[in-house]
């Protein structure tokens, strides 16, 4: 019996698409995010103009929930690190690119020495971020971020931020701000910028002192990346595929745990269709 008859028999799942060159394949990743059960062997992630394109060997299972296995993740826990490591870089190369264009700014934000706190501790330096953000949401309404925790060379904590600030002088951010520097870039393309960061952090995530600490802060008024799954994510990736002004920037093969080889593709619009 084929896996699609299995399931639709056993699991009560209904076919999403196909893929006509693999035969009894075993599952499956699950999902919980969708209530009836059906089977997709294509993801299509959009965020904006941007889209991530997962095509799997086995397919996905929608709709069924999993239980973890407390046991068997704290025996297998490298690994879901690093599962969690590139979910939090792929997420923000997304919200960049789907939220930011070349006329917003990326931020570094710098502790000076002259605190009465340790600015070498995340608790600690917290609530002053949280302060500062909360003063810029106040003076523009419309504002949205995306910021990563960093440490210099001497110890301290930084921030990188990359968000939609109207223009303001370097001066004014760094008197809001009030704990040390400030530096203000033009972002000129939201994609290069989003590749260094994905780049630059792949290496810097792991680091025992962000323990326990967010990888990552947004504001709440991003737009975030929808999932489509089955015969929708297989007419959009057809749509790309013909699309002139859409470029594949990037592909990848690798191994899932349950799903078998994926293959992995970026669709950016090209350079000169950009904003």
């Amino acid at each position: 019996m084929s896996l699609e008859a299995d399931a639709i028999e056993v699991l009560g799942a209904s076919p999403l698409g196909r893929a006509p060159h693999i035969e009894n394949p075993t599952p499956i990743r699950l999902d919980n995010n969708v209530t009836k059960l059906q089977l997709s062997w294509k993801t299509v992630v959009k965020t904006g103009n941007s889209y991530d394109v997962y095509d799997y060997q086995f397919p996905l299972i929608i709709g069924k929930k999993v239980y973890s296995n407390k046991a068997k993740s704290q025996a297998r826990s490298e690994e879901y690190k690093s599962r969690t490591i590139t979910r939090a870089i792929n997420n923000i190369r997304r919200l960049a690119v789907g939220n930011f264009s070349k006329y917003d700014k990326f931020v570094t934000i710098t502790y000076d020495n002259d605190n009465d706190f340790d600015i070498t501790k995340i608790k600690e330096c917290l609530a002053y971020l949280q302060k500062f953000l909360r003063k810029l949401k106040n003076t523009f309404p419309n504002f949205k971020y995306i910021l990563v925790t960093e440490f210099q060379d001497r110890g301290a904590v930084h921030y990188h931020m990359i968000c939609n600030l109207p223009y303001i002088d370097n001066e004014k951010l760094e008197k809001i701000w009030g704990h040390g520097y400030t530096k203000i870039l033009a972002m000129n393309n939201s994609y290069g910028v989003s590749a260094y960061l994905s780049k630059y952090l792949s290496k810097r995530f792991d680091d025992p002192r962000k323990l326990g600490h967010r990888l990552y802060y947004t504001s709440r008024n991003l737009i975030r990346p929808k999932k489509i799954y089955g015969e929708e994510a297989e007419k959009i990736i057809r749509k790309l595929e013909q699309n002139s002004s859409m470029s594949m920037e990037f592909t990848k093969v690798f191994e899932t745990e349950k799903n078998g080889t994926a293959i992995f593709k970026l669709y950016n619009p090209r350079p000169n269709d950009r904003t």
